[in-house]
């Protein structure tokens, strides 16, 4: 039986556009270790992990499907304190990743190879809440849509990257667990209320309300 599962094991083949598993980021950690990623132009695998260096720290590097590196660890956040990174792509470069600094929250912008195109910058210095990632997705225009807990309710924001923050709004009785996702122009945003249950609201890419609470 050993043999069969052996030979079966090696006789696997994958499908077109897959490769073998890789190896990207080692961390002594698991159960304490954060990550998220950003694909550019099919195989610039972006990632964002905490902690960096077992420091309070995000660190960023660039890795192809085959397991080569294209950049090396290091340091995307400041070198102080951080935590709960997110990553999003950004228009015109490639990459935006986003972190707090305990409650504020802080972003930078990387182009397709990596280099800098916005250094750390804060985004925003709202309150802490239960439920720290930052969630984000692009819409047609090339601003990232962002959503938060800011206690004790939810902030939907769009960010220009290179210009600033364009919109805010606070979604009523929400409490955290947020997510975004955008898809032609509508923005579809999932939540928990304050009845524990998840429910959904929906925007158009001014930041209109297309969809109320469900």
């Amino acid at each position: 039986m050993i043999e069969v599962l052996i030979a079966s094991l090696m006789m696997v083949t994958h499908p077109p556009g897959w490769s073998d598993p890789v190896i990207s980021i080692e961390t002594p950690d698991p159960d304490d270790h954060r990550k998220d990623l950003v694909v550019t132009d099919g195989d610039h695998v972006h990632q964002v992990w905490y902690p960096y260096l077992l420091l309070a720290r995000i660190g960023y590097n660039i890795v192809q499907p085959d397991g080569t590196f294209l950049l090396a660890d290091s340091l995307l956040s400041r070198d102080v304190p951080s935590g709960y990174p997110s990553a999003s792509y950004a228009p015109d470069s490639g990459f935006i990743g986003f972190w707090r600094e305990s409650a504020p929250k802080w972003y930078s912008v990387r182009d397709h190879n990596g280099d800098m195109v916005v250094p750390p910058t804060l985004y925003s210095s709202e309150g802490w809440s239960t439920w720290s990632r930052i969630d984000s997705s692009l819409d047609t225009l090339g601003r990232v849509h962002m959503v938060w807990d800011s206690g004790p309710e939810t902030c939907y924001s769009i960010l220009d990257p290179g210009v600033g923050e364009v919109f805010r709004d606070t979604i009523p009785d929400s409490r955290y667990k947020c997510t975004i996702f955008v898809r032609g122009t509508r923005v579809h945003i999932t939540y928990e209320g304050s009845d524990f249950w998840t429910h959904y609201t929906q925007y158009d890419l001014e930041g209109n309300v297309t969809v109320g609470e469900v």
